[in-house]
């Protein structure tokens, strides 16, 4: 028997169907395997995936949207020289196996929006930069040992599960991490005050913590996370006054509603803030007028105030956001005429 030489096989984005041919394993210097995007099927608890344990020559592993792709996770643990395994949108479900820790090699790991359960402690020792979690069953306690030896990471994200517990102030500072996502979990308590204030330098860019249960003030120590370019602390509980954020000269996009905070105008450090793409202050007990300075932020495409007490009329510098897509402003008491024909592209919206 001649076995083929391949180093790479890349299928994705076809309308394959059927299990995936066990022959793969007859190539031995396979180090690639794409085969994402496309209806393939196989139930790991039959055996039908077993065959990949014979790959150990494989670097990558990706089988992302193939929903028919059952069972559990199989054990891995003869592929030491993997680097990334993407797992995304399949049927894969189930506890992580512990031999996922014999993966030494592997940097990137893609497991969302599968059906996944129980703890994720077989990643903490790991030396991971990109982990992708979400959208899954996963529990346990967010604490000081949550992915702490990761230091690494470069993208975290966790959100939609299970995870309970408090805002991980250690992850703060990890120097090259981007992306932090620990929205629509369970998470409690306060943001870590003294940790932000220590910050040094910070690569962050992305960080959503929205619909959690955290509490407290927003503290000005989060201005030391000067690369922001989106915040969403949106859907908490937070208090006391909306915070001056505007050394954050680089967000694009600011969620902050649906808090408890104090009763007050719209807060004028936002006019400062001249990036802007999007901002949402829905339902944050905003009372006064619509600020005319509002208008200036030409840059904003989604603009929410609404689920206030905002009163007197709406005013015409708003027809001036030749780039708004999105203007709510329900459920104020706002009075007078609208005067906004300027915003030509509202009806250009794709969602809401």
């Amino acid at each position: 028997m001649i076995l083929l030489s391949f180093l790479l096989v890349a299928l994705m984005s076809n309308d394959l169907n059927g299990k995936i041919p066990r022959s793969f394993a007859q190539l031995p210097k396979l180090d690639v395997l794409w085969l994402e995007r496309n209806q393939l099927s196989g139930d790991s608890t039959q055996g039908d995936l077993d065959f990949l344990t014979e790959m150990t020559n494989l670097t990558q592993l990706v089988l992302d949207y193939n929903s028919e792709i059952t069972g559990t996770l199989p054990d891995l643990s003869k592929l030491t020289k993997l680097k990334q395994l993407s797992l995304s949108n399949t049927g894969l479900g189930g506890s992580l196996p512990q031999s996922l820790s014999s993966l030494i090699e592997l940097r990137r790991l893609y497991l969302d929006d599968c059906r996944f359960e129980g703890s994720v402690e077989v990643l903490q020792s790991m030396n991971l930069t990109h982990v992708y979690l979400e959208d899954n069953m996963f529990t346990g306690n967010i604490d000081d040992t949550f992915f702490a030896q990761a230091t690494s990471l470069v993208h975290l994200d966790a959100s939609n599960c299970s995870f309970s517990g408090t805002v991980p102030g250690h992850l703060f500072k990890l120097p090259d991490l981007t992306v932090l996502d620990l929205s629509m979990n369970r998470l409690e308590g306060q943001l870590p005050d003294e940790t932000l204030s220590s910050v040094q330098e910070s690569k962050l860019k992305f960080l959503s913590l929205h619909t959690n249960n955290i509490t407290g003030s927003i503290p000005s120590s989060i201005n030391k996370l000067k690369n922001l370019t989106t915040l969403d602390l949106s859907i908490n509980q937070f208090t006391n006054t909306i915070p001056s954020i505007n050394d954050l000269t680089n967000l694009d996009i600011l969620f902050l509603g649906r808090n408890n905070f104090d009763a007050g105008p719209v807060p004028n450090w936002i006019k400062s803030m001249a990036g802007l793409t999007e901002l949402s202050l829905k339902n944050v007990s905003l009372t006064g007028s619509i600020p005319d300075w509002l208008g200036d932020l030409t840059n904003l495409t989604f603009l929410d105030l609404g689920e206030n007490d905002l009163m007197d009329t709406i005013p015409q510098s708003l027809g001036s956001l030749s780039e708004l897509m999105v203007l709510i402003l329900n459920r104020n008491k706002l009075t007078g005429e609208l005067g906004l024909g300027g915003l030509s592209k509202i009806g250009e919206c794709r969602c809401c």
